[in-house]
């Protein structure tokens, strides 16, 4: 019978002392790699501070892991910097999906507000029978009715799939890795909650490639308290003022930042990169009313 988990029970794992987090992730770190096998194990690197941590935690114990970073096409300079580094530091590799970020969009739609959402609106943009078309507006009527605006825009939740999971998973079934180690956190959204809720740090359970995620019950204080006693080395980006790494120009959340959003912050720290922006995706912000422009900010 699967362990019942409460919210209750995460806020107190959330709570606990970061010297105690840090003994049970590397607990569930050995669970994973005694269930799989280290052979069959690997490392989603993204470049991003969560990733950083979660590679130093393994490594402490098993330096020999292989790290993947599967390359987006649109990842920030920085972050390329970062994984040019880690090379040097441990057994990585990098795999390239065959579309890019541009072409995804043009044939799938354009990652906005979130997977959810843009999955629901390409369902229904999609939809190949009324019913299916029916049951994506009711849904989205009941459970996201600020949206329904938006049902017949162009956008999608196809890019992780096409520049990101779907490569890696596809790259691990080639080559015979089982599970893989990924750096998220739960207090992150109500979707990697309610994924904790389910599955637990150790998914083993969900189908497909099975997951091993052990700083779910970390907050984001922890990362950077233990980036500070550890002195690690991070991506460059977050003394720019980004709070995240990942693909410049995607969508998802971009409604809910303020005072300024990424691609505001963009217009400020990679004026190429945002002007590419402004020549091939203003077009959906336009779409939605959200602010791209570029305004006066103070990065620090």
């Amino acid at each position: 019978m699967d362990k019942i988990r409460t919210y209750n029970e995460l806020i107190m794992l959330q709570s606990l002392p970061l010297d105690i987090k840090i003994a049970k992730s590397k607990q569930r770190i050995r669970e994973t790699i005694n269930e799989f096998g280290i052979e069959h194990c690997y490392v989603s690197y993204s470049g991003g501070k969560d990733s950083e941590v979660m590679s130093h935690l393994i490594m402490q114990e098993y330096p020999e892991i292989l790290h993947i970073f599967a390359n987006t096409t649109v990842e920030y300079p920085e972050t390329y910097e970062r994984v040019r580094e880690k090379k040097n530091e441990c057994n990585l590799i990098k795999i390239k999906p065959k579309m890019n970020f541009k072409q995804v969009v043009e044939k799938y739609g354009y990652p906005m507000f979130s997977k959810k959402i843009a999955g629901n609106i390409r369902t229904y943009r999609n939809a190949r029978s009324q019913k299916v078309k029916e049951n994506s507006y009711k849904y989205m009527k009941k459970h996201r009715e600020k949206y329904i605006d938006y049902l017949d825009c162009p956008f999608s939740d196809m890019c992780c799939s096409k520049l990101k999971h779907g490569e890696l998973q596809k790259y691990s079934k080639k080559n015979g890795y089982e599970c893989s180690f990924v750096g998220m956190m739960a207090e992150e959204s109500q979707q990697r909650k309610d994924s904790w809720l389910s599955n637990g740090c150790n998914a083993f359970g969900r189908k497909g490639e099975k997951q091993s995620r052990p700083l779910m019950f970390w907050t984001e204080k922890d990362i950077w308290d233990y980036i500070s006693f550890y002195n690690l080395k991070v991506n460059k980006l977050y003394s720019l003022g980004y709070k995240r790494n990942g693909c410049m120009y995607c969508g998802f959340g971009v409604q809910h930042e303020f005072p300024i959003n990424r691609i505001q912050r963009l217009s400020q720290t990679h004026l190429g990169a945002y002007q590419v922006f402004l020549r091939n995706y203003s077009k959906y912000f336009d779409m939605t009313g959200i602010d791209y422009k570029h305004i006066q900010i103070s990065m620090f």
